[in-house]
């Protein structure tokens, strides 16, 4: 490969491509799959800046080989010490780095699962390494932009794939794009610039500007556009069909991979089948929430005693690792609709209802209402193993993705507990609730298990000892949807309960299912959807994604598992004291909770299609108003390019002006006045810049005042911008009088930075003399 002379290095071409590099690597960051993801965004600067500075210079291949062995072999293992929470001298850190890195190969390696994300880490910082190194070196040695942009953009791709949500995180991808084809744009003029070079063709200095606004507002239009084309819904469901088709040989390779990345999964991102939950839960900082739907349930009218709020359950979690949620003791079993109910424990005294789902987002996952014996879907049920032959169900899968517009159906084992009976259960609990729903993580926080004991000091049984953990956080911890990252080194969850005391749902239920397990009280987290949107004539609830929730499930002998709510952006669960004589009622729906304070509030949608769904208004439509103004704003950009290019606005009132000479008429002063103006060189319109600052302050000079007078007036107003008017009067003095191409693009800038300063001295007059004619007693005698 060719040394390229060090003409040939432009500035703004290496800024675009780091730009590139760093989106992709900033896109992967705030997915938070795991923590220090910001190692790939050092990486990859590092490796750009490498690569571009190798790809410039003229050294030999041997000797950049050895440069880029040499740096990899520095820098990558200094990136990874970050990882270690110990004070460490650097070499027991690397040493301490090395030996989890090599276990987790190990494990990696024996097909086993990978608890400790360093693998992950390692292969984003050396994957980030090489995408800038190919980047930056493509771009400085062969300004080939096709080596400069597809290394990153394989890169943001498939970190977009793995994480689509919320749609919000898009507009990196469209940045990108913007980006990418600036640079595209860019190295075609360079190239061009060099053609005309040669055949020696003059360039105005204006040109440059000129052809970056006009790449600029092309970009945008391109991304613009392409962002807002609808989309056929049939060609995507044809494109999703081939896409399986294609990726089904590799499936157990990715399986494989798979077992690498398990402590990465995101916590409430789509995955394969569109599902919300994975089979690990970090923490998080914060949830996606939004409008869009996910589901229906129709609710049986039927119901005799329905509990006072629904809990769509998705799956359930029961080990707690001190920063993320597992199920470590599961195992998957398939369980057949036509076989009938599921082996579940304890179901003597329950209600069965049967509800009806009608799915709107695609996804794996079988939602239900507190415990599920049967579903209308065959699957696999992912599960803990209970007592003699039944099981802990942990979650419920279809076999294949439900589609949308599917509707299927789930039975459940419905229990309105009173308080009495809550507090009557007693603490007899069964082997397998005890060894798997007391755990705590080795060295579990003193702080937080000191809490619990001096909330619960007075209560004697589980039920109270959960209800005044429910109030405590209720009272104490306020609701924010997205909290910021915890410091480094500091225990999240005691960052959050003590420092911070703000957070989410996923806060909210660790803390508590935390401290009742360090008072001996079994408790598990659960996640899913909270109840959602009423609609009383059909009795359906409408679940969308902003309903998001993860709450405590605390378990009671004889009864089960009974859901709390800590969490203080919903109402207080409200549950009878006692179950007196029911009192009949023959007609409407079941009563409900209400919410303290919804999520949103938003009007009733009863437009509903001829399956009884409310249509699926696609995104560009509801979000008309930002893509109209967004259009509105190309337009005016372009017309001011094209009056930058052609002078048409200037053309206007030429023309009025000579069809009113030519009637023997006089055209409108306001129009002469805008005829003047077109009659300006560009440069006398820039020197306008003067006359108009003189206005603003106060000192409009004599239409006999030559340009020199009008100048050293305006210097003793504006000391400060001496030489800028001096500059502008320069240029001004060689176009009017010597014929000599001036500096448009400066002279303009000269112009632009003389008005705004002309008028903040003027902002600045005016406010003197307010202060001074107000501060004076008596100033309005």
């Amino acid at each position: 490969m060719r040394t390229l002379p060090p003409s040939r290095w432009d500035w703004l071409a290496a800024g675009l491509v780091l730009a590139l590099v760093l989106i992709a690597a900033v896109r992967l960051a705030i997915t938070e799959w795991t923590g220090f993801l910001y190692i790939g965004e050092t990486t990859a600067l590092l490796g750009t800046s490498l690569g571009l500075a190798l790809g410039f210079s003229r050294l030999r291949p041997w000797s950049m080989r050895g440069m880029i062995v040499a740096y990899t072999v520095l820098l990558l293992p200094a990136q990874l010490t970050t990882l270690s929470e110990t004070d460490l001298p650097l070499r027991e850190t690397l040493a301490e780095i090395w030996l989890r890195f090599s276990a987790a190969a190990v494990t990696f390696w024996r097909g086993q699962k990978v608890d400790d994300s360093i693998l992950f880490i390692a292969f984003i910082a050396l994957a980030f390494w090489l995408v800038g190194l190919v980047s930056g070196f493509g771009l400085a040695r062969g300004r080939n932009a096709l080596t400069a942009i597809l290394p990153s953009a394989f890169a943001i791709l498939a970190v977009q794939a793995y994480d689509p949500l919320p749609a919000s995180r898009g507009w990196q991808v469209a940045l990108y794009f913007l980006i990418a084809l600036l640079l595209i744009g860019r190295l075609y003029f360079l190239d061009n610039r060099e053609a005309w070079n040669a055949r020696r063709i003059l360039q105005l200095p204006e040109t440059q500007g000129d052809m970056n606004n006009g790449m600029l507002a092309l970009a945008l239009t391109l991304v613009l556009v392409a962002w807002n084309l609808p989309l056929s819904f049939s060609s995507l469901r044809e494109a999703a069909a081939l896409w399986a088709g294609l990726k089904k040989p590799f499936a157990p390779l990715r399986e494989n991979i798979g077992r690498a990345l398990d402590p990465l999964e995101s916590a409430y991102g789509e995955r394969e089948g569109g599902d919300f939950y994975g089979e690990t839960l970090p923490l998080g900082r914060g949830l996606p929430l939004s409008n869009d739907l996910v589901f229906r349930v129709r609710v049986p009218e039927t119901l005799e005693a329905p509990p006072p709020r629904f809990y769509w359950r998705g799956r359930t979690f029961a080990t707690y690792d001190g920063t993320t949620w597992l199920n470590p003791e599961a195992r998957r079993s398939a369980f057949d609709a036509e076989a009938g109910d599921l082996p579940i424990q304890s179901l003597e005294g329950r209600e069965i209802g049967e509800f009806e789902i009608v799915n709107v987002f695609q996804q794996s996952m079988i939602y239900a209402p507190s415990q599920p014996v049967w579903s209308s879907l065959s699957g696999e049920m992912l599960v803990q193993p209970g007592a003699a032959e039944t099981v802990d169900l942990v979650s419920l899968e279809s076999s294949k993705p439900i589609s949308p517009r599917t509707t299927y159906r789930v039975r459940a084992a419905l229990f309105d507990p009173s308080i009495e009976e809550l507090r009557a259960a007693g603490e007899e609990y069964p082997t397998w609730v005890t060894n798997r729903y007391l755990q705590l993580p080795p060295g579990f926080s003193p702080r937080i298990a000191e809490l619990a004991r001096e909330i619960a000091a007075v209560q004697t049984t589980p039920y109270d000892k959960a209800d005044a953990v429910t109030k405590w956080l209720r009272a104490n911890l306020e609701y924010q949807a997205v909290i910021p990252a915890p410091p480094r080194n500091v225990n999240a969850l005691e960052w959050v309960l003590f420092e911070y005391k703000r957070g989410f749902c996923m806060y909210y239920a660790t803390s508590e299912v935390a401290m009742l397990r360090a008072l001996g009280v079994p408790a598990r987290m659960a996640v899913g959807f909270a109840e959602g949107e009423l609609d009383e004539e059909t009795n359906t609830y409408t679940v969308r994604r902003k309903q998001y929730h993860a709450w405590p499930e605390v378990y009671f002998p004889g009864i089960g598992w009974v859901e709390f709510e800590p969490t203080a952006n919903l109402g207080v669960i409200q549950r009878p004291l006692s179950h007196a004589p029911a009192v009949i009622v023959t007609a409407g729906p079941p009563v409900r909770a209400p919410l303290a304070r919804p999520l949103e509030d938003e009007p009733a949608d009863r437009s509903k299609d001829e399956e009884g769904l409310t249509p699926l208004t696609p995104w560009y439509v509801t979000r008309r108003v930002p893509v109209l103004w967004t259009l509105l704003a190309l337009l005016v950009a372009a017309l001011w390019l094209l009056e930058r290019r052609t002078g048409w606005m200037g053309r206007i009132p030429l023309a009025i002006e000579a069809r009113a000479e030519r009637n023997g008429t006089q055209a409108p002063r306001w129009i002469r006045t805008w005829a003047a103006w077109a009659r300006l060189s560009p440069v006398a319109r820039s020197f306008e810049a003067v006359n108009l600052s003189l206005w603003l302050l106060g000192d409009a000079q004599p239409i006999h005042a030559t340009p020199g007078e009008r100048a050293a007036r305006l210097n003793r107003l504006l000391p400060g911008m001496q030489a800028r008017v001096q500059a502008l009067t320069e240029q001004h003095a060689l176009a009017l009088y010597a014929g000599i191409p001036s500096n448009i693009s400066g002279a303009r800038w000269s112009a632009g930075l003389i008005l705004l300063t002309a008028i903040w001295t003027r902002l600045l007059q005016w406010r003197r003399i307010f202060e001074e004619r107000f501060s004076r007693p008596n100033s309005f005698r």
